[in-house]
Protein backbone atom coordinates (compact mmCIF):
# COMPACT_ATOMS: atom_id res chain seq x y z
CA UNK A 1 0.00 0.00 0.00
CA UNK A 2 1.17 3.62 -1.20
CA UNK A 3 1.97 5.66 1.63
CA UNK A 4 -0.02 8.82 1.06
CA UNK A 5 -3.04 6.14 0.46
CA UNK A 6 -2.80 5.93 4.42
CA UNK A 7 -1.90 9.05 5.23
CA UNK A 8 -5.48 10.00 6.01
CA UNK A 9 -5.66 7.37 8.59
CA UNK A 10 -2.47 7.98 9.92
CA UNK A 11 -3.14 12.16 10.69
CA UNK A 12 -6.89 11.03 12.54
CA UNK A 13 -4.63 8.77 14.16
CA UNK A 14 -2.74 11.41 15.50
CA UNK A 15 -5.62 13.62 15.96
CA UNK A 16 -7.15 10.97 18.30
CA UNK A 17 -4.11 11.24 20.07
CA UNK A 18 -3.57 14.63 20.84
CA UNK A 19 -7.65 14.76 22.11
CA UNK A 20 -7.17 11.62 24.19
CA UNK A 21 -3.49 11.58 25.33
CA UNK A 22 -4.57 9.08 28.69
CA UNK A 23 -5.77 6.81 26.25
CA UNK A 24 -2.06 6.17 24.46
CA UNK A 25 0.56 7.08 28.06
CA UNK A 26 0.26 5.37 31.61
CA UNK A 27 1.51 7.28 33.73
CA UNK A 28 3.33 6.24 37.06
CA UNK A 29 3.39 8.86 39.14
CA UNK A 30 6.97 8.81 39.01
CA UNK A 31 7.31 12.35 37.25
CA UNK A 32 11.37 12.38 36.40
CA UNK A 33 11.03 8.62 34.36
CA UNK A 34 7.42 9.69 33.04
CA UNK A 35 9.14 13.05 31.55
CA UNK A 36 12.26 10.84 30.01
CA UNK A 37 9.87 8.68 28.44
CA UNK A 38 7.76 10.62 26.77
CA UNK A 39 4.72 11.18 29.45
CA UNK A 40 4.54 7.14 30.62
CA UNK A 41 4.91 3.51 29.06
CA UNK A 42 2.60 3.21 26.20
CA UNK A 43 0.08 0.23 25.23
CA UNK A 44 1.36 -2.28 23.27
CA UNK A 45 4.22 -2.87 24.62
CA UNK A 46 6.23 -5.39 26.69
CA UNK A 47 8.79 -4.04 29.11
CA UNK A 48 11.19 -5.92 31.15
CA UNK A 49 12.08 -4.95 34.36
CA UNK A 50 15.03 -7.21 36.01
CA UNK A 51 17.37 -6.57 39.29
CA UNK A 52 19.44 -7.96 41.42
CA UNK A 53 18.33 -9.76 44.57
CA UNK A 54 16.79 -7.03 47.07
CA UNK A 55 16.96 -4.54 44.58
CA UNK A 56 13.03 -3.94 44.07
CA UNK A 57 12.07 -5.35 40.99
CA UNK A 58 8.51 -6.56 42.19
CA UNK A 59 8.75 -3.19 44.74
CA UNK A 60 8.90 -1.02 41.05
CA UNK A 61 5.97 -2.92 39.35
CA UNK A 62 4.15 -2.68 42.56
CA UNK A 63 4.61 0.86 43.09
CA UNK A 64 3.91 1.25 38.90
CA UNK A 65 0.63 -0.89 38.63
CA UNK A 66 -0.65 0.70 42.29
CA UNK A 67 0.13 4.41 41.01
CA UNK A 68 -1.97 3.65 37.90
CA UNK A 69 -4.84 1.63 39.20
CA UNK A 70 -5.01 4.12 42.17
CA UNK A 71 -4.09 7.72 40.63
CA UNK A 72 -5.02 7.65 37.29
CA UNK A 73 -7.99 4.61 37.38
CA UNK A 74 -6.11 2.56 34.87
CA UNK A 75 -7.14 -0.86 35.02
CA UNK A 76 -4.09 -2.96 36.72
CA UNK A 77 -3.09 -6.61 37.62
CA UNK A 78 -0.22 -8.13 38.46
CA UNK A 79 -0.01 -12.19 37.89
CA UNK A 80 2.38 -13.39 41.13
CA UNK A 81 3.88 -16.91 41.12
CA UNK A 82 5.81 -15.40 43.82
CA UNK A 83 3.78 -13.67 46.62
CA UNK A 84 0.71 -14.87 47.54
CA UNK A 85 -2.60 -12.09 47.25
CA UNK A 86 -2.77 -11.40 51.49
CA UNK A 87 1.30 -10.56 50.98
CA UNK A 88 0.48 -8.42 47.57
CA UNK A 89 -2.79 -6.61 49.14
CA UNK A 90 -1.02 -6.11 52.86
CA UNK A 91 1.91 -4.27 50.96
CA UNK A 92 -0.13 -1.92 48.82
CA UNK A 93 -1.70 -0.92 52.28
CA UNK A 94 1.17 -0.37 54.10
CA UNK A 95 3.10 1.55 51.08
CA UNK A 96 -0.38 4.21 51.43
CA UNK A 97 -0.20 4.81 54.66
CA UNK A 98 3.74 4.62 54.55
CA UNK A 99 4.16 2.32 57.22
CA UNK A 100 6.96 -0.59 57.20
CA UNK A 101 5.79 -3.48 55.70
CA UNK A 102 7.24 -5.50 57.87
CA UNK A 103 4.87 -4.77 60.55
CA UNK A 104 1.76 -6.19 58.41
CA UNK A 105 3.95 -9.37 57.94
CA UNK A 106 4.54 -9.78 61.81
CA UNK A 107 0.80 -8.54 62.31
CA UNK A 108 2.60 -5.71 64.64
CA UNK A 109 0.13 -3.33 63.01
CA UNK A 110 -3.43 -4.85 64.35
CA UNK A 111 -2.06 -4.80 67.55
CA UNK A 112 -3.07 -1.60 68.51
CA UNK A 113 -6.23 0.22 67.82
CA UNK A 114 -4.45 3.12 66.41
CA UNK A 115 -2.40 0.44 64.09
CA UNK A 116 -6.03 -0.95 62.83
CA UNK A 117 -7.64 2.39 62.17
CA UNK A 118 -4.34 3.84 60.15
CA UNK A 119 -4.89 0.42 57.63
CA UNK A 120 -8.32 0.74 57.46
CA UNK A 121 -7.81 3.95 56.89
CA UNK A 122 -5.35 2.96 53.67
CA UNK A 123 -7.31 -0.21 52.89
CA UNK A 124 -10.03 2.70 51.92
CA UNK A 125 -8.57 4.00 49.23
CA UNK A 126 -8.21 0.87 47.46
CA UNK A 127 -12.52 1.24 47.14
CA UNK A 128 -13.82 0.60 43.76
CA UNK A 129 -10.02 1.21 42.18
CA UNK A 130 -9.54 -1.21 39.04
CA UNK A 131 -6.26 -2.86 40.66
CA UNK A 132 -6.12 -6.77 40.91
CA UNK A 133 -4.29 -9.37 42.04
CA UNK A 134 -3.78 -13.06 40.81
CA UNK A 135 -1.78 -14.97 42.53
CA UNK A 136 -0.86 -18.72 41.46
CA UNK A 137 2.25 -20.41 42.88
CA UNK A 138 3.05 -22.57 39.62
CA UNK A 139 1.38 -21.61 36.03
CA UNK A 140 2.39 -22.69 32.45
CA UNK A 141 2.60 -20.08 29.83
CA UNK A 142 -0.58 -21.23 27.95
CA UNK A 143 -2.71 -20.86 31.90
CA UNK A 144 -1.09 -17.71 31.98
CA UNK A 145 -2.03 -16.22 28.56
CA UNK A 146 -5.88 -17.40 29.61
CA UNK A 147 -6.07 -15.95 32.83
CA UNK A 148 -4.75 -12.68 31.21
CA UNK A 149 -7.20 -12.91 28.22
CA UNK A 150 -10.19 -13.89 31.32
CA UNK A 151 -9.31 -10.70 33.14
CA UNK A 152 -9.12 -8.30 29.97
CA UNK A 153 -12.48 -9.88 29.39
CA UNK A 154 -13.72 -9.16 32.43
CA UNK A 155 -12.78 -5.72 33.21
CA UNK A 156 -12.32 -3.92 30.16
CA UNK A 157 -14.34 -6.30 27.47
CA UNK A 158 -13.66 -7.23 23.80
CA UNK A 159 -10.37 -6.12 22.28
CA UNK A 160 -9.75 -3.37 20.78
CA UNK A 161 -9.80 -4.14 16.72
CA UNK A 162 -7.21 -3.14 14.80
CA UNK A 163 -8.53 0.36 13.89
CA UNK A 164 -9.88 1.32 17.34
CA UNK A 165 -7.99 3.21 19.54
CA UNK A 166 -6.60 1.33 22.65
CA UNK A 167 -8.17 0.68 26.26
CA UNK A 168 -5.29 1.76 28.52
CA UNK A 169 -4.31 -1.36 30.77
CA UNK A 170 -1.05 -2.69 32.40
CA UNK A 171 -0.36 -6.48 33.29
CA UNK A 172 2.53 -7.12 35.46
CA UNK A 173 4.00 -10.78 35.43
CA UNK A 174 6.05 -11.58 38.45
CA UNK A 175 7.97 -13.39 37.25
CA UNK A 176 8.99 -15.10 34.08
CA UNK A 177 11.86 -17.58 35.42
CA UNK A 178 8.90 -19.40 37.40
CA UNK A 179 6.45 -19.88 34.72
CA UNK A 180 6.86 -23.23 33.44
CA UNK A 181 6.60 -24.22 29.73
CA UNK A 182 3.86 -25.89 27.96
CA UNK A 183 3.48 -29.60 28.12
CA UNK A 184 4.04 -29.69 24.28
CA UNK A 185 7.03 -27.39 24.48
CA UNK A 186 10.08 -29.30 22.78
CA UNK A 187 12.61 -26.20 23.07
CA UNK A 188 15.95 -27.72 23.55
CA UNK A 189 17.48 -25.10 25.48
CA UNK A 190 16.47 -22.55 28.71
CA UNK A 191 17.09 -19.84 26.17
CA UNK A 192 14.65 -20.89 23.20
CA UNK A 193 11.68 -21.66 26.26
CA UNK A 194 13.04 -18.17 27.40
CA UNK A 195 12.15 -16.75 24.21
CA UNK A 196 8.61 -18.46 23.33
CA UNK A 197 7.65 -16.77 26.90
CA UNK A 198 8.40 -13.20 25.96
CA UNK A 199 7.13 -13.51 22.25
CA UNK A 200 3.71 -14.37 23.36
CA UNK A 201 3.86 -12.11 26.12
CA UNK A 202 4.77 -9.58 23.16
CA UNK A 203 2.21 -11.02 21.18
CA UNK A 204 -0.55 -10.56 23.72
CA UNK A 205 0.29 -6.82 24.27
CA UNK A 206 0.20 -6.34 20.37
CA UNK A 207 -3.49 -7.70 20.29
CA UNK A 208 -5.05 -6.44 23.40
CA UNK A 209 -2.96 -2.91 22.72
CA UNK A 210 -1.79 -3.43 26.72
CA UNK A 211 1.12 -2.50 28.35
CA UNK A 212 2.70 -5.91 29.33
CA UNK A 213 5.36 -5.47 32.45
CA UNK A 214 7.78 -8.68 32.72
CA UNK A 215 10.11 -9.41 35.56
CA UNK A 216 13.00 -10.97 34.95
CA UNK A 217 15.95 -12.34 36.99
CA UNK A 218 19.51 -11.89 36.11
CA UNK A 219 22.35 -14.45 35.16
CA UNK A 220 25.26 -15.42 36.83
CA UNK A 221 27.51 -13.12 34.81
CA UNK A 222 26.11 -10.53 37.26
CA UNK A 223 26.68 -12.20 40.19
CA UNK A 224 30.38 -12.67 39.50
CA UNK A 225 30.80 -8.56 38.28
CA UNK A 226 29.18 -7.15 41.26
CA UNK A 227 28.28 -4.12 39.13
CA UNK A 228 25.17 -2.16 37.49
CA UNK A 229 23.46 -4.13 35.35
CA UNK A 230 24.09 -4.17 31.59
CA UNK A 231 21.64 -5.97 28.76
CA UNK A 232 24.47 -9.05 28.35
CA UNK A 233 23.16 -9.87 32.28
CA UNK A 234 19.84 -10.47 31.89
CA UNK A 235 18.83 -14.45 32.73
CA UNK A 236 18.44 -15.32 28.76
CA UNK A 237 19.77 -12.41 27.77
CA UNK A 238 19.09 -12.27 23.50
CA UNK A 239 15.50 -13.80 23.58
CA UNK A 240 14.36 -11.59 25.94
CA UNK A 241 16.66 -8.18 24.50
CA UNK A 242 14.86 -9.43 20.63
CA UNK A 243 11.63 -9.12 22.32
CA UNK A 244 11.17 -6.61 24.84
CA UNK A 245 10.31 -2.74 23.83
CA UNK A 246 11.87 -1.42 26.92
CA UNK A 247 14.12 -3.12 29.64
CA UNK A 248 14.50 -0.93 33.08
CA UNK A 249 17.00 -2.24 36.03
CA UNK A 250 16.11 -0.56 39.52
CA UNK A 251 19.88 -0.12 40.87
CA UNK A 252 19.93 0.77 44.75
CA UNK A 253 23.54 1.34 45.48
CA UNK A 254 24.36 -0.96 48.06
CA UNK A 255 25.78 0.56 52.17
CA UNK A 256 27.56 -1.43 54.44
CA UNK A 257 26.47 -2.18 57.67
CA UNK A 258 28.84 -2.93 60.87
CA UNK A 259 30.20 -5.99 59.20
CA UNK A 260 30.79 -4.86 56.27
CA UNK A 261 28.22 -6.41 54.69
CA UNK A 262 25.85 -4.42 51.57
CA UNK A 263 22.77 -3.20 52.61
CA UNK A 264 20.51 -2.05 50.43
CA UNK A 265 18.99 0.80 52.67
CA UNK A 266 16.15 3.63 51.77
CA UNK A 267 17.37 6.55 49.74
CA UNK A 268 17.98 7.85 45.89
CA UNK A 269 17.87 5.30 43.18
CA UNK A 270 18.19 4.88 39.63
CA UNK A 271 16.23 3.86 37.33
CA UNK A 272 18.43 2.62 34.28
CA UNK A 273 16.66 2.13 30.81
CA UNK A 274 19.21 -0.10 29.42
CA UNK A 275 16.89 0.10 25.76
CA UNK A 276 14.07 1.60 24.57
CA UNK A 277 12.04 1.58 21.11
CA UNK A 278 10.46 4.89 21.60
CA UNK A 279 12.19 7.09 24.45
CA UNK A 280 16.22 7.67 24.85
CA UNK A 281 17.88 5.10 27.39
CA UNK A 282 20.15 6.61 30.44
CA UNK A 283 19.37 6.43 34.12
CA UNK A 284 16.84 8.26 35.65
CA UNK A 285 17.00 9.02 39.32
CA UNK A 286 14.51 8.14 41.95
CA UNK A 287 14.09 6.90 45.55
CA UNK A 288 13.44 3.77 47.21
CA UNK A 289 11.81 3.78 50.69
CA UNK A 290 12.61 0.10 51.61
CA UNK A 291 10.11 0.15 55.06
CA UNK A 292 7.34 0.94 52.38
CA UNK A 293 8.53 -1.68 49.59
CA UNK A 294 7.68 1.21 47.32
CA UNK A 295 9.48 3.41 44.70
CA UNK A 296 8.40 7.35 45.21
CA UNK A 297 9.18 10.28 42.90
CA UNK A 298 12.51 11.81 43.57
CA UNK A 299 11.19 15.63 43.43
CA UNK A 300 9.69 14.39 46.86
CA UNK A 301 13.21 13.94 48.57
CA UNK A 302 15.12 16.61 46.72
CA UNK A 303 14.53 18.98 49.40
CA UNK A 304 15.36 16.85 52.50
CA UNK A 305 18.91 16.91 53.97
Amino acid sequence: MRVDEVMPDVYEALQERAENPDRHVIRTALRAFDRTIGGGLLPEKLVVVAAPPGMGKSAWVGTVTANAALMYGVPSVIFSMEMNRHELIGRFVMGQIRENSLDFTTGALGRTKEGLSRFIYGASKFNNKPLYVNDQPSMTLGKLLARMRRWYAKVLGEKPRRDEPPKPCLVGIDYLQLLEANDDDESDTTAEALGKMTRAFKKFAGEYKATVILISQLNRLWSKRGSKPVLQDLHGASAIEKDADMVIFPWIEPTKDADGKDVIASGPAELIIAKSRFSPSGTVPTYWKREYTRFEDIEEYRSEP
